[in-house]
């Protein structure tokens, strides 16, 4: 996979994710584009994103990635790509990630997304799916600053 060399992913040094390179990057990326708000799962993401907020202002949201909370937005995810109201613009390690993302039922009613088999040693990731569901879940939760009701009246793109 070149990914990296067509410029579709960052590689990060090292063998870890490492705090300080996304805290560089976010930076950046605030300069660039003033961002608004972060959501986040707590369970993983509390202390970085808590400078985030400290140190750019960037309002933090809870999106907690349990069963309970996103069977929801997953419904709605899938409704969206059924009827084309959602659109990627045909990124390669989007397209990677939805061709093995699978929704796997939990209990009764509830479903999360996973990775073939539900195997999590599995090194196929689907981070990008997941990410897409929790930002429409932040949305349709109005959770957040509202931008305006633009959404309601066209299609999400993600980018």
């Amino acid at each position: 996979m070149d990914w990296h060399q067509r410029g579709e992913l960052e590689l990060i040094p090292g063998e870890v994710i490492q705090d300080e390179y996304i805290k560089a990057k976010v930076a950046e990326l605030n300069d660039k584009f003033r961002i608004m708000a972060c959501y986040f799962d707590p369970r993983f993401a509390e202390d970085i994103t808590q400078s985030f907020e400290n140190d750019h202002g960037i309002e933090r949201f809870n999106v907690t990635q349990s069963a309970t909370h996103m069977t929801a937005p997953i419904d709605d995810y899938e409704r969206m790509v059924i009827d084309h109201k959602l659109h990627h613009n045909g990124h390669s390690v989007l397209n990677w990630q939805a061709g093995h993302c699978q929704v796997a039922p939990k209990g009764d009613k509830l479903k999360v997304l996973a990775k073939p088999n539900n195997n999590k040693d599995d090194p196929r990731t689907i981070d990008g799916m997941v990410a897409g569901v929790m930002g429409l879940a932040a949305e349709l939760s109005k959770a957040g600053p509202q931008f305006s009701d633009y959404y309601e009246n066209n299609e999400l793109e993600i980018v």
